[in-house]
């Protein structure tokens, strides 16, 4: 079995943190058009 490196897949982690209110799916909805 072929490691994710192998495979050419990389993987990102991306933490998006705030308190209610301060744009985190704003923030999540860019970062998929992206």
């Amino acid at each position: 079995m072929k490691t994710i490196a192998e495979m050419g897949l990389p993987g990102r982690l991306i933490a998006v943190e705030g308190l209610d209110g301060s744009g985190k799916s704003t923030q999540i909805y860019l970062l998929r058009r992206w």
